[in-house]
């Protein structure tokens, strides 16, 4: 594994805007749109390397990353790639655990676009607005809308 941090930062504006270019900030995470590893993590062609996007993001705002260091996304979101959500992780337990299963409900899933509040606010608005209307609000699908509105998903959340 090859340290690719100079070359980074000899083209970084360019980069930088290659690395944008996939990445749609949300209010906490920001997910990665572009190609993905068999792992599910995000992955970008450079010209003088592929490197997993999430490593490149903390190389573009945080600074330098030694090729075994090990990055953890601390909202558990694999698409994640907002440098505040990396993480060098050092204590081996830590390494364990990342190789665990991450089969978690709600909120505690990384891949969770809402959180337990937002789900209550949803069934709330279900009385009164269209799921279009909702789903427009928190950027899903009115069909999504409507399994959290009848607790079709997310049931673990009491009204």
């Amino acid at each position: 594994m090859k340290d690719h941090y100079e070359e980074i930062q000899n083209n970084k504006e360019q980069i930088k805007k290659l690395f944008l270019s996939r990445v749609k900030k949300g209010f906490r995470c920001w997910m990665w749109k572009g190609s993905v590893t068999n792992e599910d993590q995000g992955q970008i062609g450079l010209s003088f390397a592929t490197i997993k996007a999430h490593r490149l993001s903390y190389m573009l705002y945080i600074g330098h990353l030694k090729p075994r260091q090990v990055l953890e996304q601390t909202c558990g979101n694999k698409l994640c790639v907002n440098p505040k959500h990396q993480k060098i992780i050092i204590n081996k337990k830590i390494l364990h655990r990342l190789a665990g299963p991450r089969d978690v409900l709600g909120q505690n899933n990384g891949r969770a676009k809402l959180r337990d509040k937002d789900i209550k606010k949803i069934r709330k608005l279900a009385a009164k607005k269209s799921y279009s209307e909702i789903a427009k609000k928190y950027d899903m699908s009115a069909t999504q809308i409507a399994k959290i509105a009848r607790m079709e998903s997310w049931t673990h959340v009491p009204d």
